[in-house]
């Protein structure tokens, strides 16, 4: 993958879990990994449940191999939080990976 293509910087978060005061669970993102990468989005959707317009969007994260991302993580990019649909490993020759995620706008 050529260097120029990852021009954007994400952060792969994960997730732990806690317990409040009253016994809830509470989930807290943490920082995993910060990496350069390529963005395309593929496509976008919008679904209405009980009168409520859903808008999603469709993404795909080009990175540099990470070992122990998991589809429990999600990305930040900005503002913006995606959830990790599916990780690729390219041609499983653990040096490039491509990152589907859905983002609920």
């Amino acid at each position: 993958m050529r260097a120029g293509l990852l021009r954007h910087r994400i952060t792969i978060q994960t997730v732990s879990e806690t317990r409040d005061s009253y016994g809830d669970p509470v989930q807290t993102w943490s920082t995993y990994k910060t990496v350069r990468a390529g963005k395309r989005n593929k496509s976008g959707k919008e679904t209405e449940v009980n009168n409520v317009r859903n808008p999603q969007r469709m993404v795909e994260f080009m990175i540099h191999y990470v070992s122990g991302i998991t589809n429990k993580m999600r990305i930040k990019h900005g503002d913006a939080i995606f959830n990790i649909l599916f990780i690729d490993n390219v041609n499983e020759l653990n040096r490039d990976m491509i990152i589907t995620c859905r983002e609920d706008v």
